[in-house]
């Protein structure tokens, strides 16, 4: 079961393409989304939104330090720790959130980026429903970290949607000349 589509009227009026179009296609379970733009733009929120109780919440960061502490970890751990990981990357649907927030690291990105080819080849294969990346990165960016091919099997099977509008996270800011 799908969350209920509402958005804030603020969200609606600075979004009206990406939301348009998401009304269009939102009951296609195998259309896949990478939404870029700044940091507290709504991004997060979307993917969310378009999410179902069984999708896979993925942290790039986090992820990649559980895949730190599987390699490290003591022996007895590292079975549970190793389905916890293929769990979160096999799932039917799921959200990667915050693409380009691990480390800044060659095998960071090593790793993230062998996750998205993983994702391509089970998407080609009709293994993924639903895919939702988020990140703070444009598509330039996303090439010079990842690689080109990475980009390139990117904008094979997803819609890239940029979200312009600044953060939300700003609008209780109060300026009081005193």
């Amino acid at each position: 079961m799908r969350s209920t589509f509402k958005l804030p009227d603020d969200y609606k009026n600075e979004n009206p393409n990406i939301l348009n179009y998401i009304r269009k296609h939102i009951n296609d379970e195998n259309q896949h989304y990478l939404f870029f733009g700044k940091v507290g733009c709504g991004k997060t929120y979307l993917a969310k939104l378009l999410s179902d109780r069984d999708t896979e919440f993925v942290e790039c960061r986090s992820i990649y330090e559980d895949f730190l502490r599987v390699q490290v970890g003591n022996k007895s751990d590292k079975p549970e720790r190793l389905r916890k990981l293929n769990r979160a990357l096999r799932g039917e649907d799921v959200i990667l959130d915050d693409l380009g927030d691990e480390r800044d690291t060659t095998s960071a990105h090593y790793f993230i980026g062998s996750i998205i080819e993983d994702r391509y080849n089970m998407i080609k294969k009709g293994l993924a429903k639903r895919t939702v990346i988020t990140t703070n990165l444009t598509p330039r960016q996303l090439a010079d970290t990842y690689g080109h091919r990475v980009i390139d099997r990117l904008q094979d099977v997803f819609v890239f949607m940029e979200f312009k509008n600044k953060s939300f996270r700003n609008r209780n800011v109060v300026s009081i000349n005193g």
